[in-house]
């Protein structure tokens, strides 16, 4: 099954001294145990990439951006990259419409549109809620995955 993991695990595998790094590294080894191919997308490794070049004052890491590149290449080596593709507006553009969706709420929409014209229905993220009301979306928590089902919903 292909997994599309979210900027907020994403960072958290990277970041070694990230607090949730261990609970990222363990979540994303169980799914791959399971079979699981976490893949990444375009829009991820450009949310990296903002997030790491944001002062630490700011809620950032305080890189710079020769190590911020550094970083994403290294996200880009260990999971497979989704690529843009023309279908993801057309979804994107669906989706906004028929979740009236307002303000920073568009980019996990835009993820959503993604996973739709790739047809991935898995997510890893630390912002489930963020996801509830697309029905076709199972998004997953890193501390949900061991007790993963079959079939189930998160």
């Amino acid at each position: 099954m292909r997994w599309l993991a979210d900027t907020n695990v994403v960072l958290r595998w990277a970041v070694v001294a990230d607090p949730l790094h261990e609970l990222v590294r363990e979540a994303v080894v169980a799914l791959r145990d399971r079979g699981g191919e976490i893949c990444v997308c375009p829009q991820i490794i450009t949310e990296v990439h903002a997030v790491a070049t944001r002062p630490r004052a700011a809620n950032g890491l305080g890189m710079s951006c020769s190590q911020a590149r550094s970083l994403g290449q290294a996200i880009e080596a260990t999971f497979p990259l989704l690529p843009d593709i023309p279908d993801i507006h057309t979804h994107w553009s669906n989706l906004i419409s028929a979740y009236e969706v307002v303000g920073r709420q568009v980019f996990d929409v835009r993820l959503v549109a993604l996973m739709r014209s790739y047809g991935v229905t898995h997510l890893l993220t630390r912002d489930s809620s963020h996801f509830v009301r697309f029905g076709e979306i199972t998004a997953v928590t890193p501390e949900q995955v061991p007790s993963i089902r079959a079939g189930s919903r998160h």
